[in-house]
């Protein structure tokens, strides 16, 4: 199935979202940020509308073991993205790098003062968090950006 996720992306998007990222970076590091989402943003949810039974299942699933309503909407869709097998190698793949990537933990919530991953203040390797804990990190960062 991931065949054909591959298939269905659309690389030149995501080489120009990530080129305008590379360009900005240096002069202007949000703009690069969002750029960076805008590009991420169209590989989870394209996994996640090419996956769309297993999408739904997963978040049914998700339903009876927390006692809520299924989430939709794409926080949900970037963590099925980020529990799929393929993300997780190739999160180890990069891993197996040695890279670091270093961020002060935990990234707090404009809006409501949540703490992602958890309230442990430290300063890691982004690359040593679970493939969730990392995407959340990266959601909670963009919804940062964002805020008023």
């Amino acid at each position: 199935m991931f065949n054909d996720f591959k298939y269905l992306i659309n690389v030149e998007r995501l080489k120009n979202w990530n080129l305008r990222a590379n360009v900005e970076y240096e002069k202007e590091p949000v703009v690069s940020f969002i750029s960076s989402w805008i590009s991420l943003n169209h590989l989870y949810a394209t996994h996640a509308n090419v996956l769309k039974k297993e999408f739904i299942q997963w978040t049914k699933q998700e339903s009876e073991q927390t006692g809520k309503r299924p989430r939709r909407g794409d926080k949900a869709e970037l963590e099925f993205f980020a529990t799929s097998t393929q993300t997780c190698e190739l999160l180890s793949s990069l891993k197996s790098k040695k890279k670091s990537y270093e961020v002060t933990l935990p990234i707090r919530g404009v809006l409501y003062g949540n703490s992602v991953p958890d309230e442990t203040e430290q300063t890691i390797n982004i690359l040593d968090l679970e493939s969730v804990d990392l995407f959340l990190v990266v959601y909670q960062v963009r919804n940062n950006v964002n805020a008023p």
